[in-house]
């Protein structure tokens, strides 16, 4: 039995399909940057971000805040309402730690939870819960 094949037409339709397809996917991708961290509030975003019922984003900078850590302050977790407005900053400031950047986890009773750098010989990473700093 010969195997089925496409005419020419048809292979010239299947190929305009699939360019209109891939275009319209390419298309519809645009960003929209919601906030830029200033260094007092934040400097280089890392990890996941969080969103909680309201819509409010929380998340971690690796850097920035109000903490003296290095030149670079000791990193921040921060709370964004919906519109992109920082609405809470927590400062780590060395003794707390510094430096998060694995993102929040959340759980089911709204605490959320990070790691970050504790000082000390071999910069030890551990987990922190952040509930009502942020």
């Amino acid at each position: 039995m010969p195997s089925p094949t496409l005419s020419s037409a048809m292979k010239t339709i299947y190929a305009l399909l699939l360019m209109l397809a891939l275009s319209c996917a390419a298309q519809a991708q645009t960003f929209t940057v919601l906030h830029a961290f200033n260094g007092k509030n934040g400097a280089g975003p890392e990890g996941v971000l969080v969103l909680d019922n309201s819509g409010n984003i929380y998340g971690t900078t690796a850097g920035g805040g109000t903490g003296r850590c290095s030149s670079e302050g000791c990193g921040t977790g921060f709370m964004l309402n919906m519109a992109g407005k920082p609405v809470g900053v927590y400062s780590f400031d060395g003794a707390d730690g510094y430096g998060p950047v694995a993102g929040l986890l959340r759980d089911p009773a709204g605490n959320f939870f990070g790691d970050h750098i504790i000082r000390g010989r071999y910069r030890l990473q551990r987990a922190v819960r952040l509930r009502n700093r942020i």
